[in-house]
């Protein structure tokens, strides 16, 4: 059956509220199960949700990420997110962006958990400006070779 714009956006709008439904009432679970807190502790500590495939104790602070994706024409796309399945969900049902939309199915082939959003922010722009090859050495963990990489580094070595 041929589904008119409407109702795909519809469609598609349904699955966000009821996906973002679920993660609340997971958030609810956890923080009634969660013991007691104590006046010593912090107010972020507020924030924890379940999730088991990422901590024995089942329970994880929510954090920001910044990640790599592979696209299916090998292309790379890079993004930040404070809940990183979710994002990845959707970008392998094509509601995550415009360029994985096209190129699904995608690959997570790097992340990074980060303190602060506006530490992941910052570090997916400054990802967003680097070269094939030097995003290449961030997947493959060379971090040692990143700082050689840059453009006017290059640029000094092939000339000098």
């Amino acid at each position: 059956m041929n589904r008119g714009p409407l109702t795909r956006r519809f469609l598609s709008a349904l699955r966000y509220v009821a996906s973002r439904f679920l993660s609340a009432l997971r958030l609810v679970a956890s923080l009634l199960a969660q013991e007691p807190r104590s006046e010593t502790k912090g107010a972020q500590e507020s924030l924890w949700r379940t999730s088991p495939h990422r901590s024995a104790v089942g329970y994880v602070l929510v954090m920001p990420f910044v990640y790599i994706l592979k696209c299916r024409d090998g292309s790379f796309y890079t993004g930040s997110t404070v809940d990183l399945e979710f994002r990845l969900a959707q970008h392998q049902f094509g509601e995550g962006g415009d360029y994985t939309r096209r190129r699904r199915p995608v690959e997570l082939v790097w992340s990074s958990e980060l303190s602060r959003v506006d530490e992941a922010f910052g570090w997916e722009r400054r990802i967003h400006g680097w070269s094939r090859a030097k995003k290449i050495l961030l997947i493959e963990g060379r971090y040692d070779e990143l700082p050689g990489w840059s453009k006017r580094q290059r640029r000094e070595r092939d000339t000098g």
